[in-house]
């Protein structure tokens, strides 16, 4: 992974008010380029993310975002996406 890459947030290391702030930065963070823009991070497929972790996330708190979600994916995690998913299919 490149030097300037964002550095891999740990589960454990994450207490309740970081967990708020990346929820409520889930809901609303999309892609703001590329193949898939104005998709929501959660919502980006798994070799997308795979290219970004091989290749280096972008800087800033995007890349910190795309990370978190590429290691929750990678864990069998993803179900805790699912309420942000469901309130985009309702367009709240």
């Amino acid at each position: 992974m490149p030097p300037d890459a964002p550095e891999m947030m740990e589960f454990g290391d994450i207490d309740q008010e970081e967990w708020r702030q990346i929820y409520e930065d889930l809901c609303v963070y999309r892609m703001p380029f590329g193949r898939y823009q104005d998709r929501l991070l959660v919502s980006l497929p798994d070799e997308y993310l795979m290219w970004f972790q091989r290749q280096g996330f972008p800087t800033g708190r995007l890349g910190e975002l795309m990370a978190f979600v590429y290691e929750v994916k990678m864990a069998g995690a993803e179900e805790v996406f699912v309420p942000i998913l469901r309130r985009e299919r309702r367009g709240s």
